[in-house]
């Protein structure tokens, strides 16, 4: 079965991986496949997909009186919030069927825009599904220049990777496949969530990586953190803005004070007020970009469409942002967000491409249903008898994988030694 060409948005994705094998020159990419990577987590755990929920089953298409949400409640301190949220009782087990069941009767009370107002209030990541919103005409936003180093490009660029879950991990990812060194940073208390879930496709994007954990609630933590960031020629982060700041972080300052570094600042929605605090994953955010209402448009029914779509899409561009800044000196601050990445590929593709990305939107459910019976039938089989498009589009891990913070004491040595 071939879907490469099948899968929406992955022109996009292919122009993306075909743009940074141009800057970066790596033969490593050389293999990539946009559409395998739109889908990777999917394929690595035989998701089924849906037209209500998503895929991993966090998500869903739920109807407020007035219009069509999407709800992506991932953790039990989500669901923690929702009687707070709907201003009504919630006894069900957080994340069931009668959890989700009564949300669904109670969101049909309520109109869309308290409902959305109240979610952004509280941190919770909920979109419209039936907007096409205004189109973004870029898919990044330059938010400061300093001054570049064009000297520091003859040799690899170190990465310090503040983020976690999934966009932010996989630019980091193949930034490291292109030739970087990868320092991925995390809180001693609040560790990559990625780590406690899809264990295996951790391990894929975040291979090869030098793990640091340090206590952000110490000054003696601060000043660590502090000290690798002045080391990094390249720092991704996904973290609300006000976060960073209320740790004595400033990004701004950052880019200003160390000639050509770069710093990639990845968000759900924008970097502006007061997008850059709202809450927002790859499904949710994929659906505020207006994809649920062009599968609308195109076939008369809302869905989900891949799997968090947003996620692979914004780290795909995250990490030709990240090289190109990189290969011209650095010192910039670029912001991405999971919205305007996805709506940016949404029209582009339709101002480009329009037959084939509404061929693809029309011809998404019947390759997604396909797609869940070959999963089916390929759970009865062993490792040797996968059919052949599970097997070879989904990629291994071949890398080290550190432990949490395992070379913490050797990297902190590092930075002290390049500091003095």
């Amino acid at each position: 079965m071939t879907f490469t060409a099948m899968v929406p948005l992955s022109i996009s994705a292919d122009r993306a991986l075909e743009a940074l094998r141009g800057v970066g020159g790596s033969e490593k990419l050389s293999k990539f496949c946009g559409a395998d990577l739109l889908l990777e987590r999917a394929l690595l755990n035989r998701y089924q997909f849906g037209t209500d929920r998503t895929a991993a089953g966090t998500c869903r298409l739920l109807s407020a009186s007035d219009g069509l949400l999407a709800i992506n409640l991932p953790r039990e301190e989500d669901w923690q919030l929702v009687p707070a949220w709907v201003e009504s009782t919630q006894d069900e087990e957080f994340g069931t069927e009668a959890a989700w069941s009564t949300l669904t009767k109670t969101l049909s009370k309520h109109k869309s825009s308290r409902l959305i107002a109240r979610a952004h209030d509280l941190g919770l990541a909920v979109s419209p599904a039936d907007k096409i919103p205004e189109a973004h005409l870029d898919y990044c936003q330059t938010l400061l220049t300093a001054s570049p180093d064009i000297l520091r490009r003859n040799r690899k660029p170190r990465v310090v990777d503040l983020s976690a879950l999934w966009a932010g991990p996989l630019c980091s990812h193949l930034l490291q496949l292109l030739g970087a060194e990868v320092i991925k940073v995390e809180s001693t208390t609040r560790p990559d969530g990625a780590r406690s879930g899809d264990v295996a496709f951790y391990e894929l994007l975040n291979q090869s990586k030098r793990s640091v954990a340090i206590d952000f609630g110490t000054q003696q933590g601060l000043q660590d953190l502090k000290m690798l960031l002045s080391s990094a020629d390249i720092i991704i982060e996904s973290s609300r803005p006000r976060a960073l700041l209320q740790l004595g972080i400033d990004p701004r300052k950052v880019v200003k004070n160390r000639r050509g570094v770069t710093w990639i600042q990845l968000t759900a929605h924008g970097s502006d007020m007061p997008e850059s605090h709202r809450i927002g994953y790859g499904d949710d955010a994929a659906a505020a970009a207006g994809l649920c209402a062009q599968l609308h448009r195109i076939t008369g029914q809302y869905g989900f469409v891949g799997d968090a779509i947003a996620d692979p899409l914004t780290g795909l561009y995250a990490a030709l942002s990240a090289w190109r800044s990189w290969v011209n000196g650095g010192g910039e601050m670029i912001g991405l967000s999971l919205r305007q990445v996805t709506s940016f590929c949404i029209q582009r593709e339709l101002a480009e491409h329009r037959f084939q990305f509404e061929h693809h939107l029309g011809a998404w459910q019947q390759l997604a249903t396909s797609l869940n019976s070959h999963f089916d039938a390929a759970c009865a089989l062993s490792s040797e008898e996968q059919p052949s498009y599970v097997s070879d589009r989904t990629r291994i891990c071949e890398g080290r994988v550190a432990a949490f913070g395992e070379d913490t004491t050797m990297i902190l040595k590092e930075a002290r030694a390049l500091s003095s």
